[in-house]
């Protein structure tokens, strides 16, 4: 794609995934609808006391058991989407205090293939305010399950022969794919599963999906303002992406400004996560169309997941590959 392209898809995400929010809030508030204050009212919504933790340290008690709760009961309802759910454990932990100042509000990081420690979703407590009950849930998918725990975990235990399209068979999936993280696929498969948890029904009020759109609409955004910044025809200021994500999104300015300032030193890493998002939703809508009757979510996320960390060329390589094998099959 061209950064004209990925800026005009940017474009038209946003105003996509912000009619999706209007039309979610805006008999509560009516302001949602005026592009000059959308942002400042989604900031508002976020920063009302009923949907704060307390501040406290018993607060941050509360959100890691807020974030463990959540991934226990997903573990419950992931038989009904997926074919075969990995052993790894996952814990859910506080980031060390000597790395809460750099660290990002949570991460993920995997088990050693050995398995001698759990998988472990770290969440920074250093500013309860940034955890909140409208965006915790979708957070918790993306770091954990089934987002980067699970992806993770199926590519280092993958053992079945495998063949791929342009005829290099292997016997399980080579040492770097277990280990090696290619962005676009990684990361475009957690935002995938923040939005499959909307369609499942995993998210239990109006509130907690809007987190996962503000989510959603802040990763549409960074197609535009990465583009935008780098763009030979664009050639943004710092100041004139920062007005953008403001305006756009549900960010506080001192967030706004960390992050431009990182489009800014990372081309195109920001941009990964929508675009791969975007390739496995249109892979899926090519199998549902192409199979028909012989479409399977369970199926599909198997396709999509065993053949571990893939370039987003060859992993629609793989996709087609499996749709025409499954065509074949009764």
């Amino acid at each position: 794609m061209t950064p004209r392209e990925i800026h005009e898809l940017g474009l038209k995400e946003v105003e996509r995934i912000k009619c999706e929010i209007r039309e979610l809030l805006q008999s509560e508030y009516p302001e949602i609808n005026n592009d000059k204050t959308f942002g400042g009212t989604l900031r508002k919504i976020c920063s009302e006391p009923r949907f704060q933790f307390p501040t406290d340290e018993e607060g941050r008690n509360i959100i890691l058991r807020e974030y463990t709760k959540t991934l226990r009961d997903v573990e419950k309802k992931l038989s009904n989407s997926f074919e075969k759910i990995p052993e790894a454990q996952l814990v859910v932990e506080r980031v060390q205090h000597y790395r809460e100042e750099n660290a990002p509000m949570a991460h993920y990081h995997p088990a050693p293939l050995d398995r001698s420690r759990k998988g472990t979703c770290f969440i920074n407590l250093r500013d309860t305010s940034t955890h909140n009950k409208i965006n915790y849930k979708a957070l918790a998918y993306h770091e954990g399950t089934p987002g980067h725990h699970f992806q993770i975990s199926v590519a280092q235990v993958r053992q079945d022969k495998i063949k791929l399209n342009y005829c290099l068979e292997l016997k399980g999936v080579d040492i770097f794919r277990r280990l090696l993280v290619f962005n676009a696929y990684a990361e475009g498969w957690a935002l995938y599963v923040e939005r499959l948890a909307d369609e499942l029904g995993w998210y239990e009020n109006k509130y907690e999906k809007l987190g996962f759109l503000c989510y959603e609409l802040w990763r549409a955004c960074r197609l535009v303002l990465d583009t935008g910044i780098h763009g030979s025809e664009y050639r943004w200021t710092r100041e004139e992406a920062i007005e953008y994500l403001l305006a756009n999104s549900d960010k506080n300015e001192p967030d706004v400004i960390a992050e431009v300032e990182r489009y800014v030193v990372i081309p195109g890493q920001a941009c990964s996560y929508k675009i791969g998002q975007l390739k496995i939703i249109e892979l899926r809508e090519k199998a549902q169309k192409q199979l028909g009757s012989k479409y399977s979510l369970k199926e599909f996320h198997s396709a999509v997941l065993n053949s571990g960390a893939l370039p987003l060329t060859i992993f629609e390589n793989v996709i087609d590959e499996w749709i025409e094998k499954r065509k074949q099959q009764p």
